[in-house]
């Protein structure tokens, strides 16, 4: 049978099944309590789907449902004929002797439905390919955003009651108990995780700042901490080659400006610290992701690779210049496109998300940035969890006789307070500290 199906370019479809499950419903009509998440749309055969169509909204109406009342329903819409009539519904009723299946049948009616998904998906790919106004990116990032909708079964997830959320948050609760250190990942800034917890799993974190401030060094600074200590990162530099942030890592690892080395006056023992801590951070858990147009899909489709080896933290240097999933857009629809995608798939991950962020120019001439300088601010700021603001002036800064190199800012943090960190900065090696008298 499914080499005929194949061969007459029928697609995947089981009508007994189809047939069953509606009989199931109509012998009892609470089965319908069981499945949930199935659609008309399901069903291959339009009169089915019809069917189940009234089934659901005598259902939601608070009707009473049995074959002759389902007739009346049909007859009052017009759908009657458009069904089999009478003598199909009868049909029906004959083709199951109990309901308890009904879980079953559906399960069937999903699969094949998933699979006409999928034909139909291959021939949308292949009419984008031919189409030449669209291009092979966007062929591609359409196609793989179909296939993981179509992959992810959301029938499969519940709302949770209020036992079962409690059960989950009082794991976390005894998680923090107990734990040695910070509840998130660590930043590797000692003051920062012991007051803000580090950055959590399933948040959208943004640093923001102007060129030339830190930003990536930062970030970078934070992904070998992690990487380090055996906890699997992937960095996304769109800006950088992976061999050219990896010398910056090892020279801030071995104490040795990067300056020195790349002009030539780095004796042969600072060479051989260099090179030792090469040798260290190819054994650690980074991946580096330098392709030439990163896209959001290329961060998803690498990223939910990694997960199953034990992902703990994204980090995507930086946010403006992703490629775009539609260059037709205008420019601040394209960033909250791409908020929005990177904020989903932390969720989608359970992974901290670390993404950086430019400011726009009004933040140079203002006296320390804000939120509002925020280039794009508006999705930004709405979709990020945490709004990290680097503020370091030539100058540094002073008060009550103290002085330090930059402040990190709290702009925003959705589940705890803002505030601010000081920080101390070695240019010699392009790392942040955090100033003694911080707070």
């Amino acid at each position: 049978m499914h080499t005929v199906n194949q061969e007459l370019n029928v697609p995947p479809h089981d009508l007994e099944a189809e047939k069953a499950l509606l009989g199931c419903v109509l012998l009892n009509p609470r089965v319908l309590d069981d499945l949930d998440g199935l659609r008309p749309a399901d069903f291959y055969w339009q009169r089915h789907g019809k069917l189940f169509e009234h089934l659901v909204a005598m259902c939601e109406g608070r009707k009473a449902i049995d074959s002759l009342l389902l007739v009346e329903q049909l007859k009052a819409h017009g759908d009657l004929e458009a069904v089999g009539g009478v003598a199909y519904i009868a049909e029906l009723m004959g083709c199951v002797p109990y309901a308890h299946h009904a879980a079953y049948y559906a399960r069937i009616v999903r699969e094949k439905a998933k699979k006409r998904g999928l034909v139909e998906l291959g021939h949308t790919a292949c009419r984008m390919a031919y189409d030449d106004g669209t291009s092979v990116e966007q062929a591609i990032d359409a196609t793989e955003n179909a296939l993981l909708r179509l992959g992810s079964d959301a029938t499969e997830h519940k709302p949770f009651s209020a036992a079962e959320a409690a059960a989950e948050a009082r794991r976390v609760l005894e998680e923090a108990r107990y734990r040695d250190g910070t509840l998130g990942l660590p930043t590797g800034l000692a003051t920062y995780d012991a007051y803000y917890g580090g950055l959590f799993a399933g948040e959208l974190i943004v640093v923001a700042a102007r060129t030339s401030i830190g930003k990536t060094s930062l970030a970078l600074q934070i992904a070998t901490h992690n990487a380090m200590a055996g906890r699997l990162v992937y960095f996304a530099s769109c800006e950088m080659a992976a061999s050219e942030l990896l010398l910056r890592s090892a020279c801030s690892l071995a104490g040795i400006p990067l300056q020195a080395v790349r002009s030539g006056r780095a004796s042969d023992a600072e060479h051989d610290r260099v090179e030792e801590a090469l040798r260290q951070l190819s054994g650690s858990a980074l991946v580096i992701d330098d392709r030439p147009e990163l896209s959001v899909a290329t961060i998803r489709r690498e990223t939910r690779r990694l997960v199953r080896k034990g992902l703990r933290l994204v980090v995507v240097d930086y946010l403006q210049i992703i490629t775009p999933p539609d260059r037709k857009l205008q420019r601040y629809e394209q960033i909250g496109d791409m908020t929005r995608q990177l904020k989903s798939l932390a969720r989608d991950l359970g992974v901290p998300v670390l993404v950086l962020a430019q400011l726009s120019r009004a933040a140079e001439a203002a006296e320390e940035p804000k939120l509002s300088h925020l280039r794009e601010s508006g999705s930004i700021e709405q979709d990020a969890d945490v709004v990290l603001l680097l503020h370091r002036p030539e100058e540094g800064i002073e008060a009550d006789g103290d002085a330090w190199a930059a402040d990190m800012i709290v702009g925003k943090n959705r589940n705890g307070p803002v505030g601010r960190l000081r920080l101390d900065w070695d240019a010699a090696v392009m790392q942040f500290r955090v100033h003694l008298s911080t707070f």
